[in-house]
This record gives structure tokens, sequence and C-alpha cells, in this order.
């Protein structure tokens, strides 16, 4: 069974406007969760910042190091894990 043209042209076009749809939405979502990761490294940074620690005491000349945010990730990644495994096993 043959198609149209027009039948063909409906369907390329369904197609094309559902997937620069996704593909806008799926940006939007990625833009979002990386606005917040920064806004959370950057509320960690100032944490650490308003809070002295022993580190600061012992080296108070030590320039402070520029965190990774796929190390950050990684870190709450294993950290939400670890505390869906306690919760697990606690039950």
């Amino acid at each position: 069974m043959e198609l149209a043209n027009f039948n063909l042209q409906l369907i390329g076009n369904v197609v094309s406007i559902t997937a620069f749809t996704s593909l806008a939405l799926i940006c939007g979502l990625l833009k979002r969760d990386n606005d917040k990761l920064s806004a959370e490294l950057l509320s960690a940074r100032r944490l650490n910042a308003a809070q002295p620690s022993r580190r600061a005491a012992i080296a108070p000349t030590a320039p402070e190091e520029p965190v990774d945010i796929r190390q950050f990730v990684a870190k709450r990644a294993q950290n939400w894990v670890a505390a869906q495994h306690s919760a697990t096993s606690a039950q």
C-alpha cells in the first residue's frame, strides 16, 4: 500500500515537531538542573568559607582549591546511595 505524498509530509511534520519539542524540553531540564547544581555548589562554598575549619587554622595561607563539578555530583550521588542503602537495611 502506497502512502500519498500528503500523508508522508504529514507524518514527517508530526515527527519533526515532536522531536523539536522533546529536544527543547530536555535542554530546558538540563539547564535547570545545571543551575540548581551550581547554586548548591556555590552555597556549599559560602558555608565552608563562613565556618573556619581545622585545615584553615593549620595553613591559613593555603589557597582554596576549586571544586570540580563532576566530583561534587559524584560525592552527592554516593551519599544518596549510602543513605538509600542504610534506609533499606534499617527496615
